[in-house]
């Protein structure tokens, strides 16, 4: 699958982790009234994802070049138009390649009747060997120029198969069903074919609408939580209603330094069959990582850091507070879950009490 390389937009759950949300929540927290400043640990489903974005295009895309050199007279199509296999595209001029075609059939015909003539010399001549009446030397005359008529014969025959060959290919049709893009053409333009040393002109694409993927980048972070296979949701801010289930087809082994960072690429396919999902749109990837359902949760602005070691201040009372470990487990964008350290229904300060800890 060709590589479509892309600028994205990372979410905040890279280059750090939950750390960044965490913290733009604490100092929003810190800034809240009193009462918004605690939260209880309560039962939540909570799920970790990745969220990454993209642009949506083809799996299966095909250049449509001309194999043939010529001036446009039929342009039949136009971009957005949907073809089936072997419909009209386009078709050049003819006429030259017509009369061409004339005279390569009048060449054969006449090489035919070189062919014939040789054929009824060689014939008299084999009689004649026969009854005496002639040399050695003028049958294998007769016999050599049969042969070299038919030479020649097949050689014409190969002209006129190749010019017919040719004037076929002033007819380009599609290779494939799909959505016609990227065609700029007008009636009279000049094309110049494809050839072992001539790429040619891309003429427009021709693009399967129903098998998709979306190209985006991982970081380095969060690479190795991903494995071929893994299934991923993607959805589209231009189409709310829109949401398909694909699959990552590839991730790269090598990381590439986009925007200071260092990350990866992947493809996650997937099947559209709503014209709406057009090639080119944004898309958003959602791919969950695990779940856990009903367990004790907090805010993730209620959990502080401090050298590797989590924990919480248990609020026992006005300006009481307990400050006290704890063991998160899973964590999304705005909660984690609590393994261990406080139990249902305490509530503790989503701020640092303004005392010195012991």
């Amino acid at each position: 699958m060709k590589r479509i390389i892309i600028p994205i937009l990372l979410v905040a759950l890279v280059a750090g982790g939950w750390w960044t949300i965490h913290k733009v929540l604490q100092d929003k927290a810190e800034r809240a009234p009193a009462r918004d400043k605690s939260a209880v640990v309560d039962l939540a489903t909570i799920e970790e994802v990745i969220n990454l974005t993209g642009i949506v295009e083809p799996v299966v895309s095909t250049d449509v070049k001309s194999e043939v050199t010529g001036r446009i007279e039929v342009v039949a199509v136009v971009n957005g138009q949907s073809v089936k296999e072997g419909d009209l595209l386009l078709e050049l001029e003819k006429q030259e390649r017509l009369s061409e075609l004339k005279e390569v059939e009048r060449n054969y015909e006449a090489y035919q009747l070189r062919v014939d003539r040789a054929q009824r010399d060689y014939e008299r001549e084999q009689e004649l060997k026969e009854k005496g009446y002639t040399n050695e030397k003028s049958y294998l005359d007769a016999r050599t120029d049969l042969e070299i008529a038919e030479i020649e014969q097949t050689v014409q025959q190969a002209r006129l198969e190749k010019s017919k060959e040719t004037l076929a290919k002033t007819t380009i049709l599609a290779p494939h069903d799909g959505v016609v893009s990227h065609m700029d053409l007008t009636q009279g333009q000049v094309i110049v074919g494809a050839t072992s040393v001539n790429e040619g002109t891309v003429l427009m694409k021709i693009n399967d609408p129903t098998q998709l993927y979306v190209s985006s980048d991982v970081t380095e972070i969060d690479v190795n939580k991903l494995k071929q296979e893994m299934a991923a949701v993607v959805s589209f801010d231009a189409l709310p209603d829109e949401e398909f289930e694909g699959k990552i087809v590839s991730i790269d082994n090598y990381a590439e330094r986009k925007n200071n960072q260092r990350v990866f690429g992947i493809e996650v396919t997937f099947s559209a069959e709503n014209a709406l999902v057009r090639q080119g749109i944004s898309a958003n990837l959602k791919v969950p990582l695990r779940k856990a359902f009903d367990v004790p949760s907090l805010l993730l602005s209620a959990i502080f850091v401090e050298k590797g070691e989590s924990y919480v201040y248990v609020i026992r009372g006005e300006e009481d507070y307990e400050r006290r470990s704890v063991e998160v487990g899973l964590r999304n964008a705005f909660n984690v879950e609590i393994l261990s350290g406080v139990e249902l229904g305490e509530r503790v300060s989503l701020t640092r009490p303004d005392w010195k800890d012991n």
